[in-house]
């Protein structure tokens, strides 16, 4: 399928298909264990409607809106889809100029196929990014990757709070890493080859990872970043200043109507406590 023959999301996925290594596309497709989750969420969002208003003039519309404070021409932005370079050599780089000519926000993934450097040198002068945390067993680690990440002028983090043990990506599983060369810079001296992409990746998330080290977090930035926590399971008590939106790789966590009708930008101000 050629670029021009896509007319809706789900061509892009086609269009990947078509192109794309069968190891980087069952990593980027699969969803944990026997995709329970995957197939519920599609169906919960397809549950959803517009409500039209009618009579209204819609001769000139301006959807553009701010998060969290940041500009951005649409009210969506770039996730922090892991490992770009699988599906095109430029990888964040390209995601970076992209969203920077359609004045949208990119997260850049922790698990980045490029240097974190050279993505932020891709951006625009106004250009907004922000940065995606996995907090790593290691802490002396994470502390490095932060003050890189302090030093390049991000100044959002999203903390990722629902992966402390990975899901089980059985399509992915049943692959084997032959090209390691665009495997995440962060994890590449991991030598690992079998369970596909994520067992490559070996071992980057924190079991023990729970709110008393968001004042750790806080501490590695000096209180000058925003913390966004990335989890439909985040509006837990919390002290903190920090910012929850939808999103599990658990298999039993489900977003949708039946529990979130859309994803959402919940604010929890430091005396807020439940």
């Amino acid at each position: 399928m050629l670029l021009e023959q896509v007319i809706r999301v789900a061509d892009f996925e086609v269009a990947a298909q078509e192109r794309m290594q069968r190891t980087g596309y069952d990593y980027y497709a699969s969803a944990a264990c026997d995709e329970v989750t995957y197939r519920a969420n599609c169906d919960a969002y397809a549950r959803l409607f517009l409500r039209p208003r009618v009579m209204v003039d819609v001769s000139s519309v301006d959807v553009s809106t701010s998060l969290l404070g940041c500009p951005s021409s649409l009210p969506l932005f770039i996730s922090p889809a892991a490992m770009a370079g699988m599906a095109h050599p430029d990888a964040e780089v390209a995601l970076a100029k992209a969203a920077g000519s359609q004045g949208i926000i990119q997260v850049i993934a922790n698990m980045a196929s490029r240097d974190l450097e050279e993505i932020t040198a891709a951006k625009g002068p106004q250009q907004q990014q922000w940065y995606q945390v996995y907090v790593n067993p290691d802490r002396l680690k994470s502390e490095a990757a932060l003050r890189r990440v302090r030093d390049a002028g991000i100044s959002t983090l999203c903390i990722t709070v629902d992966t402390n043990v990975i899901g089980r990506r059985e399509r992915d599983q049943r692959n084997k890493v032959a090209d390691r060369s665009q495997i995440a810079l962060a994890q590449r001296k991991d030598k690992s080859t079998a369970g596909g992409v994520a067992g490559a990746l070996g071992n980057f998330t924190d079991a023990r990872l729970s709110w008393k080290d968001l004042d750790w977090l806080r501490s590695t930035t000096d209180g000058k970043m925003k913390l966004v926590l990335a989890s439909r399971r985040a509006r837990t008590p919390c002290s903190q200043r920090s910012t929850a939106w939808t999103g599990s790789s658990c298999r039993t966590t489900a977003a949708g109507s039946s529990t979130t009708p859309v994803p959402r930008w919940t604010r929890w101000p430091r005396s807020r406590r439940r």
